[in-house]
C-alpha cells in the first residue's frame, strides 16, 4: 500500500511552491519559505527535492505530462480516417491549457536553461511533429510548425481559445505576402 502520507506532504509543497511564485519570483523563493508554509521541517523537504531546482522540475514534468499525454493520444489515433488533429488539439489543449492556465503562466517564468518549460514544450511538439510528417528533425518545416504550436500556446493563455483554422490560414496569407 502506498505511502499516502508522502503523497499528501508532496502535493503540499507543490501547492505551496506555486503559491510562493504568485508573490515571489523564483529566485527570491527561499526552502525555509516553504518549509514553513508547509509545515515541515528542511529534512522533510529534502526527502522530496534536492532543491528548488528539482522542485520547479517536478511542478513542470507534471504539466509536460499531460500534454504528452495528449500527443501520444494523438499519435495513436492519427491513422483513423475520420480524426482531425486540429478539433483534436483544439479541444484538448484548450481544456488542457484552461485548467492550468495561472500554473503555466507561473511555471514560463522559471528560467530552467533546457529544462525550462518552453524548451521542453518545443522539444515535445519537435517529436511529435518529426513523427506526424516523417521530417527529420532539423527540417526547417518542423521548426515552423513548433513555433506555430508555441504561437497557438501563447494565444491559448491569452484569449482561453484556439485560434480557428480560418484564423491561422488568414495569418499564414498574411505572412505568405510579406516574402512575396
Amino acid at each position: 500500500m502506498a505511502d499516502h502520507r508522502y503523497q499528501r506532504t508532496d502535493n503540499d509543497i507543490k501547492r505551496v511552491f506555486l503559491a510562493s511564485l504568485q508573490t515571489t519570483a523564483f529566485d527570491q523563493v527561499s526552502i525555509t519559505q516553504l518549509t514553513k508554509s508547509c509545515l515541515i521541517d528542511r529534512s522533510t523537504f529534502y526527502a522530496h527535492y534536492d532543491s528548488l531546482y528539482t522542485l520547479a522540475q517536478a511542478v513542470i514534468t507534471d504539466v509536460i505530462s499531460d500534454l504528452q499525454s495528449t500527443l501520444k493520444t494523438s499519435l495513436m489515433k492519427q491513422h483513423e480516417p475520420e480524426f482531425n488533429h486540429y478539433q483534436y488539439f483544439r479541444d484538448s489543449l484548450v481544456r488542457l491549457f484552461n485548467d492550468n492556465t495561472a500554473k503555466i503562466i507561473l511555471l514560463r517564468q522559471i528560467n530552467l536553461g533546457q529544462n525550462s518549460f518552453d524548451a521542453q514544450c518545443r522539444r515535445l511538439f519537435s517529436d511529435y511533429y518529426t513523427q506526424v510528417f516523417h521530417l527529420s528533425a532539423d527540417n526547417f518545416t518542423i521548426y515552423l510548425l513548433v513555433n506555430l504550436a508555441m504561437s497557438d500556446f501563447d494565444y491559448i493563455l491569452q484569449h482561453q481559445r484556439a485560434p480557428e483554422l480560418a484564423e491561422i490560414r488568414s495569418g499564414l496569407k498574411g505572412i505568405e505576402q510579406i516574402f512575396n
